[in-house]
Parts: structure tokens; sequence; C-alpha cells
């Protein structure tokens, strides 16, 4: 009897051994993940996507990328704002996750500003190792502005500002030469020109409508096209716009036709209005404005996440607003 139970303690050791270092690695329903994380900045042009070729956007380093791990049944969620900050000896319950990484953020827009995102599911087993990957793309349109050498000669100062639906204004002032990153959907281009005997105008000259993700518009401005005689605007997306650039006559009516005015009431505009949460103000907030030759819209943009869950709309043409949407703006 003695013999038999020395010879079974090495087994005994040995199965202790092998609990205690399976315990360590995450047994009794835990695992751990091993994080693969890669960018792509390719970037279609607009026109003629199939045969355009690609260009490049801005690609950050991988440890830039913030991480966000989350179980599918909303039980577990945790981001590292870098990927630096990843810890791989983390445990995790078995079950199944979303993998996702991300660079930025879509409402942050503008030059050197692109939104990279990606997101992957895979499945934590018990005491193994899941190697989720995931490869993040820009989420942003690209929006390129350039001038020729004949509309830098036909106007001293020059300006375009582009807005996404519902986003930030951007100018792309004489000599700005970056591309903008903005929200895909419709973006609208607003032109302000000044001619060399200083008469002024801005206006509407055309809109990007249902812009792509991943996808550069390259906008030109161009002068009778570099040649002499009357005036004329020429607007062209893109190198490979097989379609006839947008004319417009720079007459005089364009010019010296009086510009829609604005005129703030019960606040400075330009000036932010603070508020603390709970007090009401009873002053009366009201913008005026008058136009001659009429309005065809006025867009009022909001930035609120509270007001737009709520089913404020995030931008709005007060003239043709649905009875829907003055309903909810009245509510609040």
């Amino acid at each position: 009897m003695k013999l038999k139970f020395l010879r079974l303690l090495p087994v005994i050791f040995l199965l202790l051994s092998a609990c205690s270092e399976n315990d360590n690695f995450g047994s009794n329903g835990y695992g751990k993940i091993n994080v693969s994380i890669s960018a792509d900045g390719s970037v279609l042009k607009s026109s003629n996507i199939s045969r355009a070729g690609e260009t490049e956007a801005f690609k950050p380093e991988i440890n830039q990328f913030s991480v966000k791990v989350a179980k599918k049944d909303g039980s577990y969620s945790h981001v590292w704002n870098t990927f630096a900050d990843f810890d791989p000896d983390q445990q995790y319950v078995t079950g199944t996750y979303t993998l996702s990484a991300y660079y930025g953020a879509i409402d942050e827009e503008g030059f050197d500003k692109p939104y990279y995102y990606g997101e992957s599911e895979f499945t934590v087993y018990d005491s193994e190792v899941s190697e989720p990957a995931v490869t993040a793309t820009l989420a942003n349109t690209m929006v390129a502005v350039n001038y020729t050498d004949a509309f830098k000669k036909y106007f001293v100062d020059y300006k375009t500002t582009i807005h996404s639906e519902g986003g930030a204004y951007i100018d792309f002032a004489k000599e700005e030469t970056r591309t903008a990153y903005v929200r895909p959907g419709n973006i609208s281009l607003e032109l302000s020109l000044t001619k060399t005997t200083g008469t002024q105008t801005t206006f509407n000259p055309a809109d990007i409508e249902n812009a792509l993700p991943k996808t550069l518009y390259s906008i030109t401005f161009d002068v009778n096209g570099g040649e002499v005689g009357e005036g004329q605007l020429l607007i062209s997306f893109d190198s490979t716009t097989e379609s006839e650039p947008i004319t417009i006559p720079l007459s005089e009516e364009l010019f010296n036709a009086p510009a829609p005015t604005a005129k703030s009431i019960g606040y400075e505009s330009g000036v932010s209005l603070n508020l603390m949460e709970g007090d009401a103000y009873t002053a009366d907030l009201k913008a005026n404005l008058t136009a001659i030759s009429g309005l065809n819209e006025v867009v009022l943009t909001t930035a609120s996440e509270y007001l737009i869950s709520q089913g404020w709309p995030a931008e709005v043409n007060l003239l043709a607003a649905t009875e829907t949407q003055k309903a909810t703006m009245t509510k609040f």
C-alpha cells in the first residue's frame, strides 16, 4: 500500500500544476485577445470612379488609433484612447465581441482632420487567444479647391466656403492648398469674389449632392478657359469630368445686385450666449432678414446632440420646413 501511494504522488502534482497554469491563463470561461489594426488611406476620385485611379489620404500611425472592445450582449464595453494603451494580457469572458478602431471623429471637420473607422466581429473562447483584425478606412469625404491662373488674374480676392449638411463651414482662402475632410452627404459651395474695380459678390455656384465617403471631390474655378472675352466663370469637378463645366456669366448684375442682410436682435452675431442649465432666457432672440431679390432658402444648422436626439433637425431650410419639423421646433 505504501508503494502504491508513493507512485500516485507525481501524478497528483502534475494535475495540480496543469490546473494552476490554466487558471493563470484564463480557464473557467475566460480567454485573451491579440488585436491587429491596419489603416487603408486609399481614396477614389469622384469622376469616372471606375478608372480615375486612386489617391491617398493622410494616414495616422497605428498607435494613434482608439480601440473599443464591446460584448455583443452589452455586458462589457471599454475604450482605449490609443492602441499603445491596449493591454494584451487582459482576460475576457467567453462570447461574441465587436472590435472597433477609429481615429478622429465625423463631427470634427476641416483641414488635416481625417476620420478613420473600422470594425469586425470576433469570438473569445475558453482558455484560448483570439486574434481579431480590423482595417480602418477613411469615413470622410475629401474636398479640394483649385483656382486657375486665369481666375487669379481676373479677381483680386476670392474665397470658397464649403458646408456639409449639418456640419461645419470651411473656408478655402485664396492661398489655401490643403484638402478638407467633411462628412459625406450633401455639400454646398459658396463663392466670394472681388474684382479689380472693388465690386464684390457672394453666391452659391454649385452643390455636391450625395458625396461619398472615401472619395475626393476636386473643384476647379476658371475664367473663360484662359481665353480673352466676356467673363464667364467655369466650374469643373476633377480633371476627368466628361460633362461640360458649369458656366456662370460674370455680369454686372451679378456684382451689383444687393446682397441679403441679416440683423440680429437680442444677441451679438458670432458671440456665444451661455446659459446655466435650468435658467430661462426671457429676452427675444431674433434675426431679421432682408433680401430685395427674394430668398430661395434660409438654412438653420444646429449642433446639439440632445436636441437632435429628440427629433430636432440638424439642418433645415426654414422656407421649406415640413409641418413635423415646425412642430418639433415649436415644442422646444
